[in-house]
């Protein structure tokens, strides 16, 4: 029985052949990136038909198809109304829904939840104390539900990593780490791709770190930095959408499952000032 191999890349294929069973890899929007579900899904079962229309097949044979989906309104309501894991079908995970952090007073990965956590129990950007103080009690009861909070985004996912998801069912964490790890560990990647899976909140929020230049000397590092080259290495190499979106930063250069062509539908963080005081306040119901 012969296997036969499409559109290969350097770590995976999305199309493989086996027999007479059509495997594909994980399939995301292309076109219809960043717009409503129902766009997303039509625009993923377009590709799919083509993939298989290629190998003589259509949707009439599917054996199983998997669709992941975020609606972080409904996630956060069953977090804040107590449901556990087993309520929504996951027997085997233990205890209440919860999504892990690194500790919002410490780490940046989780201020910037927290930042986004407050605008969609808001509805909104938080932008005034009258919208802060409607959602800082259930944004406390929130982080309050995680206990112990890692304070590296770093160490944290080399936690999930170690212990699975018995330990941290779902955590919150930067999109290039995925992409840095499977790029770094290409013998152990395989082994654990199929385990975890990349969901991107709607809305969701950039992670941007300015460079701030004291010295003429180091004005060459910005330009460097603008380097077609180096962009190119930072994302193939580092999962940093440099460049321009789509174009140096494309998703199926990367070849990992799940990894958003596009980020569109994102929200901005709240203002230093607001989110000076939900650290704040963040940071004494954790001294409590």
């Amino acid at each position: 029985m012969t296997i036969q191999r499409f559109e290969t890349g350097p770590r995976m294929s999305q199309v493989v052949v086996h027999g007479n069973t059509v495997y594909l890899a994980g399939v995301v929007a292309g076109k219809a990136a960043g717009k409503s579900v129902t766009e997303q899904t039509q625009d993923i079962l377009s590709i799919i038909d083509g993939h298989l229309a290629k190998d003589g097949s259509d949707k009439s044979k599917l054996l199983s198809a998997t669709n992941y989906i975020t609606d972080m309104d409904k996630l956060i309501r069953w977090e804040l109304s107590g449901k556990s894991w087993p309520d929504i079908g996951l027997p085997e995970l233990y205890g209440k829904i919860n999504v892990t952090t690194t500790d919002p007073t410490q780490s940046n990965s989780g201020n910037m939840y927290a930042g986004l956590m407050a605008n969609m129990l808001n509805g909104d950007v938080v932008n005034n104390e009258d919208s802060l103080a409607k959602v800082i009690p259930s944004l406390k009861e929130l982080f309050a539900r995680q206990g112990f909070m890692q304070s590296s985004s770093g160490f944290l996912f080399e936690q999930f990593l170690q212990t699975g998801v018995g330990q941290y069912p779902m955590i919150a964490g930067y999109e290039n780490q995925i992409v840095e790890f499977s790029l770094q560990h290409p013998d152990f990647w395989p082994k654990v791709k199929d385990k975890i899976k990349i969901l991107y909140p709607i809305p969701t929020v950039w992670s941007e770190h300015p460079v701030l230049i004291l010295n003429k000397r180091a004005l060459a590092l910005l330009d460097a930095l603008k380097d077609e080259e180096i962009q190119k290495i930072a994302w193939e190499e580092h999962g940093f959408r440099t460049g321009l979106i789509g174009v140096q930063n494309d998703a199926k250069v990367i070849k990992v499952d799940g990894i958003a062509q596009s980020i569109n539908k994102t929200i901005p963080m709240p203002r230093a000032g607001i989110m000076e005081k939900i650290i704040s306040e963040l940071s004494t119901s954790k001294q409590q």
